[in-house]
């Protein structure tokens, strides 16, 4: 039984090496497995953020459409502004219309006056 045992020792402990030997190549794959999906997983989210950028960042749809509406918005402001602009040019006329005339009647009492 000895002799087995001393037989098997040596057999073992091989086996242990190679069993080391093969968790250490398996490790490594491993390893490189993983760091072969990282850089797939950042390429695939770099992929999914440039998509989402352009779905709403600078020229994206959402973009587009908040400045659309801002300028809706500023547009119908300044036009509101463009009529009052209007109403207040179209009373200054007005009033240069009265000076005009007073000025004429005040021109034909001083020259009524001199002769």
């Amino acid at each position: 039984m000895e002799e087995q045992v001393k037989q098997v020792m040596p057999m073992l402990a091989e086996m242990k090496k190679e069993m080391g030997t093969g968790m250490e190549k398996m490790d490594a794959r491993n390893k490189e497995i993983d760091e072969k999906m990282d850089t797939r997983n950042k390429s695939k989210n770099e992929c999914n953020n440039r998509r989402d950028e352009r779905k709403n960042g600078k020229y994206g749809r959402k973009n587009r459409q908040a400045k659309n509406k801002i300028i809706i918005s500023l547009s119908e402001k300044f036009q509101k502004e463009v009529e009052a602009n209007k109403n207040e040019i179209e009373e200054i006329r007005e009033e240069m219309k009265d000076v005009k005339t007073n000025l004429e009647n005040m021109e034909n009492i001083v020259g009524r006056n001199m002769v």
